[in-house]
């Protein structure tokens, strides 16, 4: 990736990377959800972006999109992980693990039982 694309995407990855920064400050500052700040700001700015929208972007880059949509899931579960605190999850820890647990058991019995 070079020339005027390679330099705009990077520009692009830098600016969506300090706003999250600011996101993140002004979610703490409000007592808002850092979370739900961060899908307000990335949908927004994937419906201005798109071919809808007012940035006119045409994408067709499947892979693309699910390579972006894996790794705004990681900082989405990285942050939901740093802002957790042990003391608040301590006390329910052995009822949602069963639960979890439980959870993707049925689910997955279920799933094999339809595909079967």
């Amino acid at each position: 990736m070079g020339g005027v694309a390679g330099d705009l995407s990077i520009f692009v990855a830098g600016a969506l990377l300090l706003l999250s920064i600011v996101v993140s400050k002004l979610s703490g500052r409000l007592g808002v959800p850092g979370l739900l700040l961060f899908l307000v700001l990335f949908l927004g700015v994937g419906m201005l972006a798109s071919s809808d929208g007012p940035g006119g972007i045409q994408f067709s880059n499947y892979a693309l999109a699910q390579y972006a949509g894996t790794l705004a899931l990681c900082f989405i579960l990285f942050q939901g992980g740093l802002g957790t605190h042990w003391s608040a999850v301590r006390p329910v820890l052995r009822r949602g693990l069963s639960l979890a647990t439980l959870g993707v058991l049925i689910s997955s019995g279920l799933m094999g039982a339809f595909a079967h």
